[in-house]
């Protein structure tokens, strides 16, 4: 709603600002057929606090849009540049990511 409000039909379009950002996530289950199991949609300057099941012992995207930070037991991911990439995080030494984020920042 991003402070969006309903002032009946006359009132006009209220400027609400940029959309917050957006994590769609199944709990790790795939969401397409490519392995992707989280999509982020965020804007530059915008930070996601993202919580996963377990801590993450790596992070690797394909293009560096974002900054990882971190509270006690939250992701703190900022959009630094626009773009779209894929992240992987690991929980544990596997081959292959725990989760699989795609990213997309807009300017």
């Amino acid at each position: 709603d991003a402070g969006a409000s309903d002032a009946g039909v006359d009132a006009g379009v209220v400027d609400a600002g940029p959309p917050r950002w957006q994590w769609t996530h199944d709990g790790g289950a795939w969401l397409t057929k490519d392995a992707v199991t989280d999509i982020l949609k965020m804007r530059v300057g915008e930070t996601a606090q993202v919580k996963l099941p377990l801590p993450i012992i790596l992070m690797q995207c394909d293009q560096p849009l974002l900054t990882l930070g971190a509270t006690s037991d939250t992701l703190l991911l900022t959009a630094t540049k626009s773009g779209d990439t894929r992240c992987g995080f690991w929980f544990r030494k596997n081959a292959f990511p725990d989760r699989t984020m795609e990213l997309h920042v807009a300017p």
